[in-house]
């Protein structure tokens, strides 16, 4: 009886009971570490996993498994939205081109290239078509004559596409303006010769490594 009186008195002392209260204060984690804030949690765990090179592998086969699953069930659907090929007409000489990255990830991209043919364009006399090249610059190619221009600065391609329809017109209106002032004026090509790769090296080196190919095979 003594016995269990002095355990009851130890247990339900001021001292035990302080001491539950000061390791209860201690052991408890604060409120923002608690495992109901799921945004921590996630947190934590992209940080765990940041490093780990199977886990990446694992995601990485996912998104390919992905892909497939999309390209066996999702692309034969495409099939009612298929439309015939027609060719361009003469009419239609300007090219408008805006690159797409077929990605997930990949960010929206506004750029506009605008790629036509000197020759092709109506309503104007030879010596126009030479201050046209000559106003292009280096954007004019002479080996395939084509001109190619690109602008990406504006967020929408609609508004790129239409800054390099309005760039356009400005170049036609200049040529006709400047024909007879500019008309003596050479082509300059150096751009085009820059832009070649010659492979420059003597030619008795070629002749053996002919021979040389030659006595493999024999």
């Amino acid at each position: 009886m003594l016995k269990n009186y002095f355990i009851k008195r130890r247990l339900f002392s001021t001292t035990a009971f302080t001491r539950f209260q000061f390791s209860k204060i201690v052991s408890e984690p604060p409120s923002s570490f608690e495992p109901r804030d799921n945004a921590f949690m996630n947190e934590l765990e992209k940080e765990m996993h940041q490093s780990n090179v199977s886990l990446n592998l694992m995601l990485e086969h996912s998104k390919v498994r992905q892909y497939y699953r999309k390209a066996a069930y999702e692309l034969p659907s495409l099939t009612m939205y298929a439309e015939p090929y027609q060719q361009r007409n003469a009419n239609q000489v300007l090219t408008f081109e805006s690159p797409i990255q077929m990605s997930s990830t990949a960010t929206p991209i506004s750029k506009v290239v605008l790629k036509f043919s000197v020759e092709n364009l109506p309503n104007l006399e030879q010596n126009e078509r030479h201050v046209l090249k000559l106003l292009a610059g280096a954007r004019y190619n002479p080996e395939t004559d084509q001109v190619k221009m690109s602008c990406n600065k504006y967020p929408s391609s609609l508004q790129n596409k239409l800054f390099l329809a309005e760039t356009l017109n400005t170049l036609v209106s200049e040529s006709k303006r400047l024909k007879a002032k500019f008309a003596d004026i050479p082509l300059d090509t150096r751009h085009i010769k820059m832009k070649k790769h010659e492979k420059r090296f003597p030619k008795h080196w070629l002749e053996q490594y002919q021979q040389m190919s030659t006595k493999k095979e024999q």
